[in-house]
């Protein structure tokens, strides 16, 4: 791993490491060599996942690492110093992390509810990593607030429009979090799949609107060159602070920047808008102008499960 990450630097680029570090499997080293160190069942065996919640995406059950345990703080700090120091990473992505808080189980210090376990073990982690940037998923929201740089808001986001539309007004309805508690992570940007474009559209405006994390998991050789465009276009995070403007998650606006409006429904909508008479408004996907009458009113017609992206400029 250390020559890996060195060879990563080298080319210009920042070593990065996903780790699931509040499991194990039964077959573990870690489980079979220490497993006092995990969540106990009323009996004082380890506690398995799938008696109170799920037992984990494979390989389960999935036993979680008891934070109130000083071992595992200390085993924890030293595994993320050495990612950190040893190999150069400078960039987590922590997921699983619910395990590390499971109900059900009872910890090694009785004094600690279950999310004082888990904050334990998040702070070890952090000695361990110091600087570098931490993002979580599968992660209890409140009781890692002050552990994480950026939070995953939404299920995995899948090329369907039921994922599209799921995961696309959780990350609306959790757009709040972002530059507030930390920076929002609405999981990767979809290039192909079978979507129809309007869907695709909502999907592709929902992370650009987001203003937090951009990425993307395909294979850029083998994605078609107008999506490659649509990558290239999108460009790097916005940085925008959206704002959700009403409770069916129609507009979102932002300080200064761009409008979203969506159709999360199966048929066409008609939208009115309104705007300054020196205002412009263009929409980011089609490049088209806006036609606002003297008062500055717009009828805008969406498509279908669609969405613009407005852009404004001063006349």
């Amino acid at each position: 791993m250390a020559d890996l990450c060195a060879a990563i630097a080298r080319v210009g680029k920042k070593p990065a490491v996903w780790v699931a570090p509040l499991i194990a499997e039964r077959n573990s080293n870690l489980f079979r060599e220490h497993p006092d160190w995990f969540i106990k069942d009323f009996v004082g065996a380890p506690f398995n996942s799938d008696k109170t919640s799920f037992g984990g995406w494979r390989h389960g059950p999935w036993y979680g690492l008891d934070g109130s345990h000083p071992d595992v703080q200390y085993h924890l700090e030293r595994v993320f110093r050495r990612m950190r120091s040893e190999w150069g990473v400078d960039y987590f992505k922590l997921d699983a992390l619910f395990w590390g808080a499971l109900p059900g189980g009872s910890f090694h210090n009785p004094r600690m509810s279950r999310a004082e376990a888990y904050r334990s073990a998040l702070a070890a982690i952090r000695r361990g990593a110091g600087d570098a940037f931490i993002t979580v998923a599968n992660a209890p929201l409140w009781p890692t607030i002050g552990f994480a740089d950026a939070s995953r808001a939404s299920n995995d986001v899948r090329s369907s429009w039921s994922s599209f539309k799921l995961v696309g007004r959780q990350n609306l309805r959790r757009s709040w979090m972002h530059r507030r508690l930390w920076v929002t992570d609405p999981d990767s940007i979809m290039l192909g799949g079978n979507a129809t474009e309007n869907e695709f559209r909502v999907h592709w405006t929902v992370v650009y609107i987001s203003g937090g994390i951009f990425l993307t998991g395909d294979d850029l050789t083998k994605t078609r060159p107008e999506r490659l465009d649509i990558l290239q276009r999108l460009g790097r995070p916005t940085g925008f602070k959206p704002r959700v403007e009403d409770e069916r998650l129609e507009f979102v606006t932002t300080d200064g920047g761009p409008l979203a409006v969506f159709n999360w429904h199966d048929q066409p909508k008609q939208i009115a808008l309104a705007a300054s008479p020196r205002s412009r408004w263009q929409d980011f996907w089609t490049q088209r102008d806006l036609a606002f009458d003297r008062t500055g009113a717009c009828a805008v017609a969406l498509g279908p499960r669609d969405a613009l992206l407005l852009h404004r400029t001063r006349i």
